[in-house]
């Protein structure tokens, strides 16, 4: 019986650990509040949310809640959503209203692991989308383009897994005034 006692605590604490507390994905539909089409299966669109704020408000840049937002902590969140190639519902488009730069690649969509990046990028940059235009990863030498998985999204995994241990440990102020890139530590991939 001591035995089952301390199998339930050990199993229900590991749950615990894994748990999301500051983040969910939703279901939604494709084009989320973005040109939406009509007739389109919105049951395999999803996006990540804020546990605490409405479905409905969604922007960009994210707007963090004032009071108590340990950023670490959503960092940290952020980062295990590495391996959910659930489509976002959002398209692919520049969110940066001051470049004029068009993508006219392949990529049309991008997945909830890359979304994650992109969420940490407009939680600890002041300027997000001077950073990340475009919800996609390129490699510098082979213009070879990711917004879903592969390679290059378990390098940028890497490199931001790398790049949290420094803020960690150093100041997440670094990051703030743009000393401290997350992706400085990929070699050659960037954001589009």
């Amino acid at each position: 019986m001591k035995v089952l006692i301390v199998f339930c605590m050990i199993l229900f604490g590991s749950l615990n650990i894994y748990s999301q507390q500051i983040f969910k994905v939703i279901k939604a539909e494709k084009n989320y509040g973005i040109n939406k089409e009509v007739g389109n299966d919105s049951s395999k669109y999803y996006r990540i949310v804020f546990l605490k704020v409405s479905n409905n408000n969604v922007s960009y840049p994210l707007v963090k809640p004032n009071n108590g937002f340990d950023t670490l902590k959503a960092i940290k969140e952020l980062l295990s959503f590495e391996g959910d190639s659930r489509l976002c519902c959002f398209p692919v488009v520049n969110y940066n209203p001051l470049r004029s730069q068009l993508y006219l690649g392949l990529c049309k969509y991008y997945s909830i692991q890359l979304e994650a990046l992109f969420i940490i990028n407009q939680l600890v940059l002041k300027r997000p989308f001077n950073y990340s235009s475009y919800p996609i990863l390129v490699n510098q030498t082979t213009k070879e383009e990711a917004s879903i998985s592969g390679n290059m999204v378990k390098i940028a995994f890497k490199a931001y897994k790398e790049w949290f241990k420094k803020i960690k440990r150093n100041n997440i102020k670094m990051v703030e005034n743009e000393t401290m890139m997350p992706l400085n530590n990929s070699g050659l991939i960037r954001w589009y």
